[in-house]
């Protein structure tokens, strides 16, 4: 894989400084292009209904997180803590990929429904770094496990969500494409098109 192409995500105080805990790869296409063939007609339908426009792709990428010591577990070193996306993610689909078999000890993505998202945001939550003291057992979290091909289409704007804790000596492999409200039909060759170099380029997603 170029260089260009993978990001690592350490940790970076005391003794654990510089491990890894995350690697994620950009144009995960580009290194497996059949995932393409699971965004069949039935999921763009999906996310045509919901959007009300054509799915534009903007960008594809792949994670791996690996296992947490405990006495980082509850920092916030790969997304882990419960949160929502940005505004300008509102009309935004997410579709994760699983990549390997996950189960509950393979810190699976977890998430909670709009009811329930709602509810977390009418009560005591500050923000992602301060619940105060609110336990999100109580909102019922919905856990991304299953087999590799398995898929999850989510609006992480609207639904509050994490990156599970990965038990240590485990990891998990997950992809993801944004998909966001386009006027032409999508074309399953933007997916062999994405750039690297100009990952986040306008240019490169369908207009």
């Amino acid at each position: 894989k170029n260089e260009d192409d993978v990001t690592k995500r350490a940790y970076g105080n005391g003794s654990l400084s510089n491990e890894v805990y995350s690697h994620s790869i950009k144009n995960l296409n580009k290194f497996n292009p059949s995932l393409k063939n699971l965004i069949d007609e039935e999921v763009l339908d999906v996310m045509h209904g919901y959007m009300k426009a054509s799915p534009k792709l903007d960008s594809v990428l792949a994670w791996r997180n690996y296992g947490l010591p405990k006495e980082i577990a509850e920092q916030d070193i790969y997304a882990n803590v419960w949160h929502q996306d940005s505004s300008m993610d509102f009309f935004d689909l997410k579709l994760f990929i699983v990549l390997n078999k996950i189960e509950s000890r393979h810190g699976p993505f977890e998430f909670l429904d709009r009811a329930n998202t709602t509810r977390v945001l009418r009560s005591s939550y500050r923000d992602r770094n301060d619940y105060n003291g609110l336990d999100f057992a109580d909102y019922h979290p919905h856990q991304l496990t299953g087999n590799a091909g398995d898929l999850l289409l989510i609006n992480t704007g609207r639904c509050m969500h994490r990156a599970g804790i990965v038990e240590e000596g485990l990891h998990r492999d997950i992809a993801q494409y944004i998909f966001r409200p386009g006027k032409h039909n999508f074309d399953h060759s933007t997916l062999d098109d994405l750039d690297a170099r100009n990952y986040f380029n306008p240019n490169n997603i369908l207009g």
